[in-house]
């Protein structure tokens, strides 16, 4: 009896301690995703910025946030149909972003980095449309802050994926990946929940120029 008494409380116990959880705020949302290191992991933050989006529609970062993670998602994801699902969420929650926020140049990197993703799918078909989004966004975002490293780091990188023979390569990426870096060591965010990631992004795109670079001299 004391055994069957005592399993009992151990079941409600856990079971009060399931109904005492609080629902993710964007705080521990963020310490989450900063803390990914996979894109299971990653993956596993959508539904908290997700949710948290759609109960406060006053609040951009949440909607920000929800669409970055689905854009991250989407470029590692191989099937086409699949990343075109995923970038499509990312779009539905940009326009509510950028509905509470119309002039925020991290907006703006955000869909330069989205067009980019629907530009993979297939990139011949596809460059002139969303090649012309990402020109655009990345001029207005330049336009709105100019010294935001993720600004540049996009620069970067879309200089870094060209051919050479369209203006683009490792060595004409190198200087703006190294203005890049420079910024992102004099940036702070206007909070702790605001946009910090790319650093590494931008470390690893230098590491390849320069490897590249050692590599043509030798």
């Amino acid at each position: 009896m004391k055994r069957i008494t005592l399993t009992l409380a151990l079941l409600l116990s856990f079971a009060f301690a399931g109904l005492a959880q609080t629902p993710a705020t964007l705080e521990t949302a963020v310490a989450k995703f900063a803390s990914a290191h996979s894109r299971t992991e990653v993956q596993q933050t959508a539904n908290d910025f997700e949710r948290l989006s759609l109960s406060d529609k006053t609040a951009w970062l949440p909607a920000y946030y929800a669409s970055l993670v689905n854009t991250i998602v989407a470029f590692t994801e191989k099937d086409n149909v699949k990343k075109d699902a995923l970038l499509d969420k990312a779009e539905k929650f940009l326009a509510q972003a950028t509905k509470l926020q119309p002039q925020n140049e991290e907006i703006e990197v955000l869909r330069a980095n989205i067009a980019n993703a629907r530009i993979t799918v297939d990139p011949q078909k596809r460059w002139q449309k969303y090649g012309d989004i990402v020109e655009t966004s990345l001029k207005k975002a330049e336009k709105l802050n100019p010294s935001n490293p993720r600004v540049t780091l996009l620069k970067a990188q879309n200089l870094y994926y060209t051919p050479k023979e369209y203006g683009g390569g490792k060595d004409k990426a190198l200087p703006v990946v190294q203005e890049s870096l420079a910024q992102f060591g004099a940036f702070k965010p206007a909070s702790p929940l605001h946009p910090v990631w790319g650093e590494d992004q931008a470390k690893q795109i230098l590491a390849s120029c320069q490897k590249a670079e050692k590599t043509s001299k030798n």
